[in-house]
């Protein structure tokens, strides 16, 4: 007779033979015994986050930090649905974490047993697989069963196009008794190389293209094709944009993408349409380059490790797959330049743009935009960036981010919910200085990310407080529609320093230009756990916004 708890001393076991060292548990009851398995195993670490919402977005943070599938632990009932958003941001992102949730027995279900729900399959449209586990095991062969299914879903978080999978394990009582032994002779799932060999319509197109442009989205890690894609601009071989977050730099690269996308356009002629368009990475940003390349009749490849069948341009010719770095550097063997019109129109649109954006802060009055220079002129070089959604990652597009070592954003559903934690999550790996900019209602809907008596001290904390939600009164018309300030800017007074004094912070504080410099000399130079609010004028940052936008387009 298997021992009614020998699968979860086996589900630790396979984590541990997989590599899975980060394991962030939150209390309960029906996940003792997994909680008890990795902490008293000296190869995990373990991370203790209350809140099962925070506690997936921290997950998320370490497993970027890392590069590494990371495990996010819970209790059973309603404890697993608050994983949800931060699962939904890993799936779009291609991060790959582990969501094990413990589970009552099936009979139990729908008999008003306590923190009882249906989860097996709650997460299906989030995860790349799922599996629940039947129980009782009632012999070897189940538990080998039971092994392989386990090291397979393990396999498919990390191959191909990573994501996050889902493990709901039932427990029978009693939960507290004797623990058998790890079962010898455990069987794995060996994970396949995908191998692709479809390049040729892409080759072809490379060879007879003249007016050549790599558009490259979010990337969290991407060395080997920064690498590859420098040596292509360098040679000029290619335009490329490049997102800040895509963590891709070159010294002719074009990362201000909306600041740039603001002259070009304007302009009625053909000389920055390309004639092949090569497209690879997660989320782009700017809604000004989509908009301008939905209106473009260009031969459209997309590359990515597995077929994604992402057309964000609504005019993909083929997706094409495989390492994106080696197809990109066998095209680059071919020497032909692009145009050299081509290549010069796209620097003197960032020359113009970046001369006229200069000249806007030398006069600009305090604003969101004007305090976001300043915190960027302020911030160390060399150090991580994380943006919140909404207003601060758009305004992260209008500025030369390539003093910070890495930029990163929520940017796979684009959500406000997780910001903070997934940001602390990521510190806590990181031994550089790390700074959050973010809005105030993101900040205040992921406060809970300060709940954690572990709170990386490299982490500090700045709160661009307009009064709401601001992003808003930068969309044309929202702000005349009835209800806007109530329903949609729902401004919520809150007191800020209440919050960090609560969760044991250093409070920082800036109303004007010149309270904000003060402040930050302070605040950067603070050895613990800091947030800095900076209060600016609701009403006058769309009038800022709107004028820096005639002034980039010189109207």
């Amino acid at each position: 007779m298997v021992h009614h708890l020998q699968h979860i001393i086996d589900l630790v076991e396979i984590c541990r033979l997989k590599g899975i060292q980060h394991v962030v548990v939150s209390p309960g009851s029906r996940n003792a015994p997994l909680i008890h398995q990795f902490a008293s195993n000296g190869f995990f670490s373990l991370h203790s986050i209350v809140d099962e919402r925070s506690a997936a977005f921290y997950g998320l943070g370490i497993a970027i930090s890392k590069n590494l599938p990371v495990a996010i632990l819970c209790t059973s009932g309603t404890a697993g649905l608050n994983f949800a958003p931060a699962l939904a941001e890993a799936f779009y992102r291609h991060v790959p974490l582990v969501a094990i949730t413990a589970d009552r027995p099936a009979y139990l279900i729908g008999q008003q047993d306590n923190q009882t729900i249906r989860q097996s399959g709650m997460f299906r449209n989030f995860v790349k697989q799922s599996v629940h586990v039947e129980i009782p095991i009632n012999s070897n062969d189940d538990l080998k069963h039971f092994h392989f299914e386990i090291g397979h879903v393990l396999n498919v978080a990390v191959t191909g196009i990573e994501g996050p999978v889902h493990i709901n394990i039932p427990l029978e009582e009693p939960l507290y008794g004797e623990i058998p032994s790890i079962s010898t002779n455990i069987g794995l799932d060996v994970p396949k190389k995908l191998l692709f060999d479809n390049t040729g319509e892409l080759k072809s197109q490379w060879m007879k293209s003249q007016r050549r442009l790599i558009i490259i989205g979010q990337l969290d890690e991407a060395d080997e094709l920064g690498s590859v894609v420098r040596k292509m601009s360098d040679k000029g071989q290619v335009v490329v944009l490049a997102e800040p977050i895509s963590n891709i730099n070159g010294e002719n690269f074009v990362a201000e993408i909306d600041r740039v996308m603001m002259h070009v356009e304007l302009d009625q002629t053909d000389k920055f349409q390309p004639d092949l368009l090569i497209s690879t990475g997660g989320y782009v940003v700017s809604k000004r380059l989509k908009n301008w390349l939905q209106k473009q009749n260009v031969p459209h490849f997309r590359i990515s490790e597995e077929l994604d069948g992402i057309d964000t341009y609504q005019n993909l010719t083929c997706n094409v797959t495989g390492n994106v770095a080696l197809i990109l550097s066998e095209l680059s063997e071919n020497e032909m330049s692009c145009l050299p019109e081509y290549a010069e129109a796209w620097r003197l649109a960032y020359e113009v743009t970046n001369k006229l954006h200069n000249r806007f802060f030398d006069e600009a009055p305090f604003s969101d935009l004007k305090a976001f220079w300043q915190i960027m002129k302020a911030l160390p070089k060399g150090s991580v960036l994380h943006l919140g959604n909404s207003s601060p990652i758009r305004y992260g597009q209008l500025f030369d981010l390539k003093k910070f070592c890495a930029v990163y954003a929520n940017r796979g559903v684009s959500g406000i919910d997780g910001c903070v934690s997934t940001a602390a999550g990521f510190a806590s790996q990181s031994h550089k200085s790390n700074f959050l900019i973010i809005g105030d209602l993101g900040f205040m809907y992921d406060s809970n990310g300060l709940w954690n008596r572990d709170f990386p001290a490299n982490l500090k904390v700045i709160v661009l407080n307009n009064s709401g939600g601001g992003i808003f009164r930068l969309l044309e018309g929202a702000a005349s529609i009835s209800g806007f300030e109530s329903y949609m800017e729902a401004h919520t007074p809150v007191s800020f320093e209440f919050i960090a004094k609560a969760f044991g912070f250093s409070f920082y504080h800036a109303l004007n230009s010149e309270e904000l410099e003060k402040q930050l000399a302070g605040f950067l130079n603070s050895t613990e756990p800091s947030i800095l609010e900076v209060k600016t004028p609701a009403m006058h940052n769309p009038d800022v916004y709107a004028h820096y936008i005639r002034t980039l387009k010189q109207l």
